[in-house]
């Protein structure tokens, strides 16, 4: 028998590994037959999000590929609000889409000897899979941020987003990196959209004061410290912190800041991010418009769509 080397071994555990690890995530994600788990994506204290490729040519009325977000049903109910609003946003190319929802079987955890056990019944979200990843993917991978063009196209795309969805009367309370997905499409690479609708709030129904603080810290405004009070201003001050952090590679605030410190930081000192000095002048009036202190002197999406930052001239 011929022996096998050392990169012979090595390649078939790789192999092993990556066998058994489909098979786990094939039944942790609990698709359906027709649909093959591919990647586990990532975990949030919602639950697990995977990317799922349709096995056939068969057309079921879903896309040939998604993004599922799982979670026990008893733990839900932040998805089950997102697919709720996702049901209702479905005009806007730069808001993610969702297909649809589904509660299945049994829900599988793998106990502490690696076997499966039965457990509860899980929720699963069906959404549009962003083969281009997040935009905070694109910063960390950037050097000193990312390129003006970028910046630019990105922040339209995301603008056009907000314009739409605050037009629905919804405020995303949750606008950062990690929360803007990217698809394939435009002449710089890819379309950025919304996505991650679980903290947002409908001001149709609900008031404009929260009984409790929504969001990241890093881009929480003034008023929302200070007051609770979460409005479309809120979300327009957290974009002007991405397109800081966009320009820069750096978080707006930058780093060091404790949680408590940063959030006195922002709501009761008298200062704004620094906006870099190396952008054009068009760029640091549009960022100036979004982090205004007070609320009520931003700048609304639909202007800011019409600032000459962001002109598709050139």
């Amino acid at each position: 028998m011929k022996k096998l080397t050392k990169t012979t071994k090595s390649a078939l555990l790789k192999r092993r590994s990556y066998s058994y690890l489909k098979q786990y995530w094939q039944k942790k994600c609990r698709c359906s037959s027709s649909y093959e788990c591919k990647q586990f994506l990532g975990r949030g204290s919602f639950g697990s999000v995977y990317f799922v490729r349709r096995k056939s040519s068969r057309n079921d009325g879903f896309p040939e590929e998604m993004a599922v977000k799982t979670a026990k049903v008893s733990k839900a109910s932040t998805l089950k609000y997102e697919k709720q609003l996702l049901s209702n946003l479905t005009v806007s190319p730069y808001v993610i889409r969702c297909y649809g929802d589904q509660e299945t079987g049994e829900n599988v955890n793998e106990n502490s000897r690696g076997a499966f056990n039965n457990g509860e019944k899980i929720y699963k979200l069906f959404l549009e899979y962003c083969s281009g990843g997040s935009l905070n993917d694109h910063i960390r991978k950037s050097v000193n941020g990312l390129l003006p063009c970028q910046v630019k196209s990105f922040t339209r795309d995301i603008v056009r987003g907000l314009v739409y969805v605050h037009s629905q009367g919804i405020v995303h309370c949750d606008i950062k990196p990690d929360n803007i997905l990217l698809v394939p499409g435009n002449d710089h690479g890819f379309v950025a959209k919304l996505a991650d609708f679980g903290l947002s709030k409908n001001l149709f129904f609900e008031s404009e004061e929260s009984p409790y603080i929504r969001g990241s810290y890093c881009y929480m405004s003034p008023e929302i410290v200070r007051e609770g009070l979460q409005t479309f201003s809120a979300d327009i001050w957290a974009l002007g912190c991405m397109v800081v952090e966009m320009m820069s590679g750096k978080p707006a605030w930058g780093y060091g800041l404790g949680r408590n410190k940063l959030l006195k930081h922002i709501g009761y000192s008298s200062e704004v991010p620094e906006i870099p000095n190396n952008i054009s002048e068009d760029a640091k009036d549009f960022v100036s418009k979004c982090l205004n202190r007070c609320d009520i002197f931003r700048w609304r999406a639909l202007q800011l769509l019409q600032h000459p930052f962001l002109s598709e001239d050139d």
